[in-house]
């Protein structure tokens, strides 16, 4: 008995199974369509070019690979937010709630999007300018900057990362002042020890509800998320698309997530005049937690919602 299909002189038949989208649903329609494009036509044109083209086409393709990880990865948002948004304490109460797999996921999404990038640097650093050692992100603009002067699409290359920066710094990038949330989770830090307050949920007197994100090194989990969604595929589908001559280009709001929220971020709104509303917030430790209060300006309540009323 043996499972050999590839004997000379026999026919076989192949049958070819579709698989589910490449961006698992995470894109909206013209973020995707670029997507499918630059997949499409790298597949097709592999079998037509000559050995010395198919490195650079294989590379264009790989950074698509790792960027539908991030996408894969993505969905988990809207598992969560729905899971939040379940949550409805009764009037002048709150509830807390960990969402412990949230804090994972955005770790992992932190991971995997940065990848993503180091993927598409090395591509453009390595393969298009024959640079040695340049496999990071945060050197790709260093790069470009050697052949704006001979290459318009570098150029217009770093005129898009410049775009994306500041949702990067501190997030997956280093800053001037900080290190990236990124490399003290890889390096020095666990989720927990870098979590400030966890998911709170009010339920205010008119009956709306009130949801404040988990903070993650004073950073908002869902904000930062989506934040990071936007920016890693603006980037990503931009570039490839500039460097595989596919004349498109999409915009930052073509790559929102088609999640949506009304989740706030407590921090933003802290009052230092003392004169709005007081509202608490949860802070876990391993030990228990700690309800910390402070004035947030009135403006926060524009984003109470409606308390969702489901049937029996």
């Amino acid at each position: 008995m043996e499972g050999d299909f590839n004997i000379k002189g026999k026919t076989y038949a192949y049958m070819a199974q579709g698989k589910e989208r490449p961006d698992f649903g995470a894109l909206r329609p013209k973020a995707f369509d670029l997507f499918l494009k630059i997949q499409t036509s790298v597949s097709q044109n592999l079998i037509q070019v000559s050995e010395s083209q198919r490195g650079y086409l294989n590379d264009i393709f790989s950074c698509t690979q790792r960027l539908s990880s991030f996408l894969y990865h993505s969905n988990r948002f809207t598992f969560h937010i729905k899971s939040l948004n379940s949550i409805a304490p009764p009037k002048n109460q709150l509830i807390y709630s960990a969402i412990d797999e949230a804090c994972i996921d955005f770790e992992s999404l932190l991971f995997l999007g940065r990848a993503a990038l180091d993927r598409l640097a090395y591509f453009v650093a390595s393969r298009v300018y024959e640079q040695k050692n340049a496999d990071k992100f945060s050197n790709l603009q260093n790069v470009l900057q050697n052949f704006i002067e001979k290459d318009d699409r570098a150029e217009n290359a770093d005129a898009i990362i410049s775009k994306s920066n500041p949702a990067f710094e501190g997030l997956i990038t280093d800053s001037a002042e900080t290190q990236a949330l990124r490399s003290a989770l890889i390096h020095r830090r666990s989720i927990g020890e870098v979590t400030t307050y966890g998911f709170t949920v009010h339920g205010l007197p008119d009956g709306r509800l009130l949801f404040f994100d988990c903070e993650i090194g004073n950073k908002p989990l869902i904000g930062s998320a989506e934040y990071l969604f936007k920016h890693v595929n603006f980037v990503s589908l931009n570039l490839l698309s500039i460097y595989g001559d596919f004349d498109a280009q999409v915009n930052i709001n073509d790559c929102s997530p088609l999640w949506d929220h009304n989740i706030v971020h407590y921090s933003s709104y802290i009052d230092s005049s003392n004169s709005g509303p007081k509202f608490s917030i949860i802070r876990a430790h391993p030990d228990g937690f700690r309800i910390l209060t402070n004035h947030l300006r009135a403006e926060v309540l524009d984003h109470s919602v409606e308390r969702q009323i489901t049937s029996p």
